[in-house]
């Protein structure tokens, strides 16, 4: 017997999720989630591009991380030209992605998964925190302001070019914003996780016992996006130039979206979840005392547990910006546009939003693009996303010992959302000569 489900609303794209299921054994027998946006070509598009043009083109593949596309996209140029760029340019961009991946998380967090925490079909019949929505919702209005002001456009970073910046942030501008920022910010998302963590604990019971793989960056002392050392389960270190080794796409025939799979057969898991279970040892005290607060047992594998990660991410970058702005002189980090042109091959990753952003790209001896390949985020969790699914829907029948087709759809719906997808990102052939 198979379900249809979709297409989701709440969710960034258009996707459908065909569930069957076995009344005989009461048991969800195969998941397929369907992402059913028509094909995006946009490694095909950067090839012929000049070296100089790839972040901006690159930003335009998404409209919530074009943040995470322009950075990545600077520094795998960079890689291919052999260029190192200083401490104030690492630094710039930390806190450009810092902020876009704030913007993303709240815009996740309130309008596309308290409805489900809720068990309501929209954030309007969300009367409990009405008041904490309302903050979460001035937050991100302030947020959007200051990445205005900094780099030009809240949704496509302005002034970033392989090398640095095309010209200096003005951080002084916004200097007493941010400050402001920190403060309400840090109390709203602490008011909102107290209020949250009751309700939570029901909403994501149903796959406390999920298990699988996730990989995310090790944050280094100035860095917890922009760079540090891949790792698979926080055991495994991987080289940005072994990424292909390990991390295999495969065609799947009913969706237009790739799977990533890790060795080429296991799942895994990429974003804020995989980052705090990767880096919680090394994070401040008062965000170890969030999680403590909010009941988040690390490491987590639950995809319904990301957008509490998000939450505690979101207090994490607000707690440490304005250390990161300390000392940051903005001027050094302007680039002089004379780079020196040579062919070369290279490779960058971040961490998006949605989590791990890898790019490779080949240039010719003029500095023209002969070769790209984009994985993101929510074509790494695709593959998992279905067993997830699967792996809930059948907790779902086992605890009413029978099959509920609404129980079964709202599930279903919850975890799709739970992983925050970005479907229209997800969605990309790479074409070869």
């Amino acid at each position: 017997m198979s379900l249809e489900i979709g297409p989701l609303v709440r969710v960034e794209g258009h996707v459908k999720v065909e569930i069957s299921l076995d009344p005989r054994e009461l048991r969800c027998t195969s998941v397929k989630v369907k992402a059913i946006e028509g094909a995006r070509l946009f490694e095909y598009v950067l090839r012929g591009k000049k070296w100089s043009e790839v972040p901006i083109i690159a930003s335009r593949i998404c409209g919530v991380c074009g943040y995470a596309h322009a950075i990545c996209a600077a520094k795998v140029v960079e890689d291919a030209l052999g260029i190192e760029v200083n401490d104030d340019v690492m630094k710039l961009r930390e806190l450009a992605l810092r902020l876009n991946t704030i913007d993303s998380h709240l815009l996740h967090i309130i309008v596309f998964t308290i409805p489900d925490i809720y068990g309501k079909p929209h954030i309007l019949g969300v009367e409990d925190i009405k008041d904490v929505i309302k903050k979460l919702i001035l937050l991100r209005r302030d947020v959007g302001l200051v990445i205005s002001k900094l780099f030009g456009d809240r949704v496509h970073i302005r002034n970033i070019i392989p090398g640095g910046f095309a010209n200096a942030p003005n951080i002084s501008l916004v200097r007493n914003e941010i400050n402001k920022l920190v403060k309400f910010g840090c109390d709203v998302i602490k008011e909102f996780c107290s209020k949250v963590s009751s309700n939570y604990s029901t909403y994501s019971s149903i796959l406390d016992n999920y298990k699988t793989n996730y990989a995310a960056l090790r944050s280094t002392k100035t860095s917890y996006l922009v760079d540090g050392e891949l790792m698979i389960n926080n055991v495994l270190k991987i080289s940005k130039y072994m990424y292909r080794r390990y991390f295999i796409e495969v065609t799947k025939p009913y969706t237009t979206s790739r799977h990533t799979l890790l060795y080429g057969y296991e799942t895994f898991m990429v974003g804020a979840l995989s980052r705090l279970n990767t880096n919680v040892d090394i994070m401040p005290s008062e965000v170890k005392e969030l999680i403590k607060l909010v009941g988040l047992k690390l490491p987590s594998t639950n995809p319904l547990n990301i957008t509490l990660a998000q939450a505690v991410e979101v207090y994490l970058l607000l707690n440490t910006l304005e250390e990161l702005i300390q000392g940051i002189r903005a001027e050094r980090a302007v680039s002089s546009r004379s780079l020196r042109i040579r062919r070369g091959h290279g490779f960058a990753y971040v961490e998006a939003p949605r989590g791990l952003l890898y790019y490779s790209l080949s240039l010719n001896d003029e500095g023209y693009v002969v070769d790209a390949d984009v994985v993101t985020p929510t074509a790494q969790n695709m593959a998992d996303m279905e067993v997830s699914i699967s792996a809930a829907v059948n907790n779902y029948i086992q605890s009413i010992g029978g099959i509920n087709y609404d129980g079964v759809k709202k599930i279903t719906e919850s975890v799709v959302r739970g992983y925050d997808p970005c479907v229209s990102c997800a969605v990309h052939v790479v074409i070869k000569d």
